[in-house]
């Protein structure tokens, strides 16, 4: 789903340079932190600046800069309006799995620090 929203965004913002830089490294900043952070780094950047309303913003900006569209920019509008939705869904149910899915060693070795 990331990538498409990639090619989405490329597709749309292919004749503005500035808007097609700042929505490229939104999203390989998200690549980043999936890749080499931990979920507590990825709390945070959400808490300060979720990169997926900040994309949403950016086609917010594109839209009203405009005053007309070709059907293939409105497809992709569209698309993006609910790819970066579901986005946000998946990400919100993996950090939810990744919080609550701890291994049961966690719960031995706080068993026995508890015990001493």
């Amino acid at each position: 789903l990331l990538s498409q929203v990639t090619q989405n965004i490329i597709s749309l913002f292919r004749n503005e340079i500035n808007m097609a830089r700042e929505a490229t490294q939104i999203i390989a900043d998200q690549i980043r932190i999936l890749v080499y952070r931990s979920r507590g780094s990825e709390m945070l950047m959400i808490m300060r600046s979720d990169p997926y309303s900040r994309l949403l913003s950016l086609i917010d900006d594109y839209q009203s800069g405009a005053n007309s569209f070709t059907s293939h920019e409105d497809a992709l509008i569209e698309g993006l309006r609910s790819e970066i939705p579901a986005l946000m869904e998946a990400r919100a149910k993996r950090l939810s799995d990744e919080a609550s899915a701890l291994p049961p060693t966690h719960f031995l070795v706080l068993q026995l620090l508890t015990s001493l």
